[in-house]
Formats: structure tokens, C-alpha cells, sequence
């Protein structure tokens, strides 16, 4: 299933208004920035640290990523801009999901109960 257009970050500024002004949390080679975006969706991006493998790794962990971020989007608060930065590591699909709730839930923007 294709990830809608409207739900992607692709704006420079607000990418770079979450990259600055935006949250961090971090946990074992994630980064999650985040900031409120004013509209009644989310938008997520998912992006690398430099130096991150070659484009075949780097597309591997982009469709992990966005994967895990659509089996979770449901129970995520609404309104914000979420940036994924994945750091150089080997990465599979259970704990690139599991990583990603830790982040969600530090950031106290999961929704245990729907």
C-alpha cells in the first residue's frame, strides 16, 4: 500500500523547523525529532545519518521504517511533524517497530488504549 502524499514531510521548512525548534528523543541508533504541525494529521519522514551504507541499505531501512510507522500510526497523537534519523547499524523489521514505540511512548505521543 502506497504511504499517502499528504501524510509525508516533504516541506524544507518545516523540515528544518523540526530539526531546530522541534523534540529529540533517542534510543539505540533512532532519533525521533517532532513538533506540532497545526493540522488534523501527522506527516512522517524517514532520513539518514550521513555516512549510512549504500542506497540499497538505506532503501531496505526506509520501507522497515515507514512499515512500522504505518502499523503504529493509529494509536499516535494527532498534529505533529515526525523526522525518523537512523544511525549506521544493521536493522530488522521487529526491532525497528519495537524501537520506534519506545520512541513514541518517551515522547509521550502513543496511545497504549485506542
Amino acid at each position: 500500500m502506497k504511504f499517502p502524499g499528504e501524510e509525508r514531510l516533504k516541506d524544507k521548512t518545516c523540515i528544518k523547523g523540526t530539526f531546530k525548534k522541534g523534540l529529540k528523543k533517542s534510543f539505540e541508533g533512532f532519533s525521533l525529532f517532532f513538533s506540532a504541525n497545526g493540522l488534523e494529521y501527522n506527516r512522517f519522514l524517514c532520513t539518514f545519518k550521513r555516512g549510512y551504507g549504500s542506497a540499497v541499505e538505506r532503501n531496505r531501512a526506509r520501507r522497515l521504517s515507514k512499515e512500522a510507522y504505518r502499523l503504529i500510526k493509529s494509536r499516535l497523537k494527532t498534529g505533529y511533524d515526525f523526522i525518523l534519523l537512523i544511525f549506521p547499524r544493521q536493522i530488522d523489521f521487529s526491532i525497528c517497530l519495537n524501537k520506534m514505540i519506545y520512541l513514541f511512548k518517551a515522547a509521550k505521543i502513543y496511545n497504549e488504549v485506542l
